[in-house]
């Protein structure tokens, strides 16, 4: 206890030492400017206290630069002294049993709750077939299915997702369960999700890709090309230490021993041509899969808070993205609707299909500030052969806005 101490004492003063380093000058200017600032206020010199203020947003936004170093800063504290929960606005974190950071699920939801969302992606279903499309639904655990908590934390991603998936079968809704598929595998949570987000990696991202086409083969007959699911056919650069996740972006770098997660970046050996259309935000890019799929601004420099190598694949979140494929594939046409999961799925159904049209359905959650779109009627219009539907945990409201209506 007293090495603890000691530990802690002397972070203290590093942490001060720091503070007064960075901030000294700033806090020095920031006072002389807002003295200033009052004097000119008070004498009627408008146009010389707007220049005192302009200064002073400058400072602050200059000075703002070193939050990254402050954060990096507390995360050493906070491991030291064994902190495993950080209360966050919109979202709490906690360091598991495993060292991995997950959010918490603080809420069972009733059986009543779970049959209400089951019937939505079942009258989806049904709207799918209506228009002559195959359907199925991809469930996804979240990152807290698998996780230990701290003894005082109760977390109900396991209970929430098992009785979810209990509804959906109540409803003959035609889903593949990935818990199911990663038992068979023994694969553990160390297998599947970065240690600093919440997402699966790129890896996984290629194999949920191959055991979707898979099941689809199986239920309707769609042909798929297993090549171009196998990861012998892909180059692999793996990025030591490249990925502070959103979860690790929030505590800082050094909140567990683990540290930033590796970067695997994997990308086609064989020919590809692409055409990626944006329609909501005016964007269109072809060539291969490097030069559509792939946004390289977050992926090739590292930069722990200001840049996402897992958004690099297909760029982020989108209310509508189009993949034409300009060589080989199967002659049919998906609808893809989904979460940020597929970030790093979508582009192994895009070198699969002749047109991939991937939809996001949420709201301004996720700072989507497009039209919301009826994809009902886009999915009628469309003519698709096949609807496929991916979502992590139990869906919340915006993500069952099939008809666009919630604003």
């Amino acid at each position: 206890m007293k090495k603890l101490n000691k530990n802690i004492i002397l972070f203290v003063v590093f942490t001060i030492i720091v503070i007064v380093g960075i901030y000294g000058e700033c806090f020095q200017n920031l006072l002389f400017n807002t003295i200033n600032t009052f004097s000119d206020v008070k004498n009627g010199h408008v146009k010389s206290a707007i220049s005192n203020i302009k200064e002073i947003d400058s400072i602050s936004s200059k000075h703002l630069l070193y939050h990254d170093t402050l954060i990096d800063i507390n995360s050493v504290k906070n491991n030291i002294t064994n902190m495993r929960y950080v209360p966050k606005l919109g979202s709490n974190t906690v360091k598991c049993e495993s060292d991995m950071l997950s959010l918490i699920n603080e809420k069972q939801f009733d059986k009543e709750h779970l049959r209400f969302v089951a019937n939505r992606v079942s009258e989806l279903q049904k709207k799918s077939e209506s228009v002559g499309a195959d359907f199925i639904y991809l469930a996804v655990p979240e990152k807290g299915y698998y996780q230990n908590f701290p003894s005082n934390i109760r977390d109900y991603s396991k209970v929430n997702f098992d009785n979810y998936l209990d509804c959906l079968k109540e409803n003959n809704v035609p889903a593949l369960s990935y818990v199911d598929e990663f038992k068979k595998r023994s694969m553990d949570k160390e297998d599947i999700y970065y240690y600093t987000d919440t997402h699966w990696t790129t890896n996984v991202g290629l194999l949920a890709a191959q055991i979707a086409c898979d099941s689809i083969n199986q239920r309707y007959g769609i042909e798929f090309d297993r090549s171009k699911l196998d990861i012998n056919n892909y180059n692999q650069k793996l990025y030591p230490d490249w990925f502070l996740g959103a979860l690790g972006k929030k505590v800082g770098t050094y909140f567990t021993w683990k540290g930033a997660d590796d970067f695997n970046l994997i990308t086609p050996k064989f020919k590809t041509s692409l055409k990626e259309e944006k329609p909501y935000e005016d964007s269109v890019r072809k060539g291969s899969f490097e030069d559509t799929i792939l946004y390289g601004e977050q992926i090739y420099e590292k930069n722990y808070y200001h840049h996402d190598p897992y958004s690099g694949y297909c760029g982020g979140n989108h209310r509508l993205q189009i993949f034409k494929n300009q060589l080989e594939n199967n002659g049919k046409t998906a609808l893809f609707i989904r979460d940020s999961f597929s970030h790093v799925v979508t582009p192994y159904f895009a070198l699969q299909f002749k047109e991939l049209h991937v939809v996001d359905t949420r709201g301004d959650d996720i700072d989507i500030y497009d039209e919301k779109v009826d994809w009902y009627k886009y999915m009628e219009e469309l003519k698709t052969d096949v609807v496929i539907v991916l979502y992590k945990g139990v869906p919340y409201e915006t993500m069952l806005d099939f008809k666009g209506q919630i604003q």
